[in-house]
């Protein structure tokens, strides 16, 4: 459950900082190449559809269409499952990732 809301809050944040500055996922393909990421136009948007892409992708889809900073509170506040829950999601992931002695 855990992951699937993940992808969905990624997929949001893409979408809605990609739609933010008027561009369709073909001007975001084009960014990319222009940047030297290499992926055909279909798997980029299966990718982004799916929500089911890397942390690296998304930053650098982000570099791609110029985005400097991201407001991850206000999308918190608008996430489905509330701040609370969002902050515990992302604590709880952070936490799987760190190293036990």
């Amino acid at each position: 459950m855990a992951i699937k809301t993940s992808r969905k809050l990624a997929f949001n944040i893409l979408k809605a900082e990609i739609a933010k500055r008027g561009l369709t996922l073909q001007n975001l393909h084009g960014k990319l190449e222009a940047t030297g990421v290499k992926d055909s136009y279909d798997n980029m948007r299966l990718k982004i559809n799916r929500g089911a892409f890397e942390f690296s992708y998304f930053l650098d889809c982000m570099k791609a269409i110029g985005a400097k900073t991201l407001d991850l509170e206000s999308y918190f506040e608008a996430c489905p499952f509330g701040i609370e829950s969002s902050r515990n999601l992302v604590n709880g992931e952070t936490k799987l990732h760190k190293r036990t002695k």
